[in-house]
């Protein structure tokens, strides 16, 4: 065992254990942490398609600025969403993941970018 640590996260406390294991023995605990971050984005997907895109872009849209269709700005948001993972896996499989200062100054340009028409 390399070290300890309790949490106390979302109501519940966490024994922490930092070991070295054979690739393929994950402990029976451990099968909660593998799909928590599984778990997480699932239903924050699923909580933004039932909130933002089953109302066809109400929340997208500000009718005294654009004319955009409700379902184009549906569609803008998931091409968006899909380019920008596209775009950030890209960059952090290139050679740039070498030198993270760069890649991640990079990360965060393209992400507080702003597009004008």
């Amino acid at each position: 065992m390399l070290g300890t640590l309790d949490m106390l996260h979302g109501g519940g406390v966490y024994h922490l254990e930092k070991r070295i294991l054979r690739p393929g023995a994950i402990p029976v605990p451990l099968h909660w942490f593998m799909w928590q971050s599984d778990t997480t984005w699932l239903s924050g997907f699923v909580l933004m398609g039932t909130l933002y895109l089953t109302g066809s872009g109400t929340f997208f849209l500000d009718a005294t600025k654009t004319a955009m269709l409700g379902y184009a700005a549906v569609l803008w948001s998931l091409g968006g969403l899909g380019a920008g993972w596209v775009v950030y896996d890209q960059l952090w499989r290139s050679a740039l993941k070498e030198k993270p200062i760069v890649a991640v100054s990079l990360s965060l340009s393209l992400l507080f970018a702003r597009c004008k028409r």
